[in-house]
């Protein structure tokens, strides 16, 4: 077999792979590096197929048994210390992989085609595939029939208790491509090029954008009572007038919250996304002239002209793209354009101190995820996507992601003017924390608690 010509790239496995037992079949058509490891290689596969990554697998390749290292089991091989390449190096070739060693779903995979990569394509990619993943918990492939059969019948007795159970919005014979290739995007590496390159992190890309737009609603733990409560830590008076800038408005949640919270407030909502900057521009409309929302680059730099005599700056999810010594940088440069009255306020994930605390907030984020799915639809769906992407840092870290420990961000900001700095708000990794140039707010006080919440909820009602 021929090697790669193109330095430090490896061939491309066409895999198609198909769930056994089922007709008609659910299959999926995808392509991965060769040098992609199994424990790696298992999570593209949940993530085409469907499935909620919450059970364990198996690789059986040769009469091998692959699977998880932290499975104390003598008979099995770690998965994360051997690629697809070394396993299976011709065209044709078969194995199977399990899902859920209770249920025993059983996937057949088979290499179809090895491949030269190609030149400004991302890998994995899904390119084709038929029919959904039936749902997690269903109990295996003879379940799973009985299932379709009795979702087939409204007249079939149990036939609301399995909808009540799956959620309405299950639909066995649907399967969106693009949605797929969009929950790759985590895990995916850079472009392959034609040429040796540095190992610079992927970027944030329209892809990520709409990503998120998905599973927002149950991946920001309690986003509705963030938004308040970052509400709440503005120093201003709800009819004082006072100029801000969101620093990653997003799709314009908490700008419109702000806006309708302090009816004289002024607001500069910056984003890097044109799908974002669009949807928060139609979502902010009815601000008038009190909003504008421009485009800018986190890492440039010349946004900042925006926070110079700015009373506040308030960011949420974005910093966190930024290493420890650009956030230093960043918030020495927000400190020293404030206004004296000024207040930086930062909402975003946190890294752990110990690996403990890393499992705490891995824990908690899951949680928190799979009961706003079930209280805002009724059904674990949007849960599912949000596990099978590999969304939970704290579960699958990201390159582009670099998360700083609390105390030394409010070490920074002490350092950089900042009189009054604390954490105020922690849950499954999220933090809100932040400084304030002036040791005391308004003299009229702030908004309560109660005002704030009334309008996070406006907002995330408003289309």
């Amino acid at each position: 077999m021929a090697e790669s010509k193109q330095i430090n790239e490896p061939l491309i496995y066409q895999c198609k792979i198909s769930l056994k037992g089922l007709i008609p079949p659910i299959w999926r058509k995808v392509q991965v590096a060769g040098d992609i490891p199994l424990d790696k290689f298992h999570r593209v596969l949940q993530t085409v197929m469907g499935w909620g990554n919450y059970h364990s697998y198996r690789f059986i390749i040769e009469g091998i048994t692959y699977g998880p290292s932290a499975e104390a089991d003598p008979t099995l091989s770690d998965a994360a210390e051997v690629s697809l390449s070394q396993v299976s190096q011709t065209e044709g070739s078969k194995f199977i992989y399990i899902y859920d060693l209770a249920d025993d779903w059983q996937h057949v995979v088979k290499i179809e085609r090895i491949l030269p990569p190609q030149p400004g394509v991302q890998y994995p990619i899904c390119l084709a595939g038929q029919r959904a993943c039936p749902p997690e918990e269903c109990g295996g492939i003879w379940e799973y029939t009985n299932l379709l059969e009795i979702f087939k019948n409204p007249r079939h007795p149990e036939h609301r208790e399995m909808i009540e159970q799956f959620g309405g919005d299950f639909d066995p014979e649907a399967f969106d491509l693009g949605r797929v290739n969009r929950a790759l995007q985590p895990i995916r590496g850079t472009k392959i090029r034609s040429k040796a390159v540095n190992d610079t992190p992927p970027a944030w890309s329209e892809a990520d954008s709409k990503l998120y737009q998905e599973i927002a609603a149950v991946a920001v733990p309690a986003r509705e009572e963030q938004i308040a409560a970052l509400l709440t830590l503005l120093p201003f008076n709800p009819a004082e007038p006072f100029r801000a800038v969101e620093v990653g408005c997003g799709e314009g949640f908490l700008a419109h919250a702000l806006l309708d919270c302090f009816a004289q407030a002024q607001l500069v909502a910056l984003d890097g996304s044109e799908e974002m900057r669009l949807q928060t521009a139609r979502r902010l409309s009815a601000f008038g002239e009190r909003v504008t929302v421009e485009p800018f680059d986190l890492f440039a730099g010349d946004w900042l002209a925006h926070v110079e005599g700015a009373d506040c700056v308030v960011s949420s999810l974005v910093l966190h793209h930024l290493d420890d010594a650009e956030k230093q940088q960043l918030f020495a440069a927000i400190g020293e354009r404030l206004s004296p009255r000024g207040v930086f306020l930062i909402a975003d994930l946190i890294q752990p101190p110990r690996p403990e605390a890393g499992e705490l907030f891995a824990a908690a984020w899951d949680r928190s995820a799979e009961a706003q799915a079930l209280a805002q639809t009724g059904s674990k769906r949007l849960f599912e996507q949000f596990a099978q992407i590999g969304w939970n840092y704290y579960r699958f870290p990201d390159p582009m992601d670099k998360p700083s420990p609390l105390f030394e961000q409010l070490t920074w900001l002490k350092a950089a003017g900042f009189v009054v700095v604390d954490c105020f708000w922690l849950q499954a990794g999220h933090a809100i924390y932040g400084g304030y140039k002036a040791s005391a707010g308004s003299a009229t006080g702030g908004v309560s608690f109660t005002a704030a919440l009334r309008s996070a909820q406006a907002a995330l009602q408003a289309r």
